[in-house]
């Protein structure tokens, strides 16, 4: 898995590429997710208030086979596939399937494992609405 943190206004920014989802996108404004108040597994969710609010966003790209490893995260995460398709994985035994230009709110405090099964590279891009000092995604211990 790799991991490449994005940002606004950087001129050192690698140019972007253009999938078909990204390619739509460039056309002209389209709602990814309008007004959505729960989360991927009907949760409602509340932003963080007692501290300094902070938004930070990564792009995660999944080569095929790989996987996230369980993680849950602790605040607002939204979430959009920019190219191929991931498994989400619950600890529940829930599974749902995200295609390219799926956006969706994650589940809050919720185990969670993100698969790539098919046989080209996924992207997802996911913004954190967090807070100074929280952090966003938690690892699960390994248990021996």
């Amino acid at each position: 898995m790799s991991i490449v943190l994005a940002g606004c206004g950087s001129s050192s920014s690698p140019e972007p590429t253009t999938s078909s989802a990204s390619a739509s996108a460039l056309a002209g404004p389209a709602q990814l997710l309008d007004a959505e108040s729960r989360t991927i597994l009907g949760q409602r969710f509340k932003y963080p208030t007692k501290r300094r609010p902070e938004v930070s966003s990564t792009l995660v790209v999944l080569e095929p086979g790989q996987e996230t490893g369980w993680h849950r995260h602790k605040v607002p995460t939204y979430t959009y596939v920019l190219d191929g398709t991931v498994t989400m994985e619950f600890d529940n035994a829930e599974v749902r399937d995200l295609p390219a230009g799926t956006a969706t709110m994650e589940a809050i405090g919720t185990w969670h494992n993100v698969t790539n099964k098919g046989t080209s590279p996924a992207r997802l891009l996911m913004v954190f609405m967090g807070a100074d000092g929280l952090v966003s995604t938690q690892q699960r211990p390994r248990t021996s």
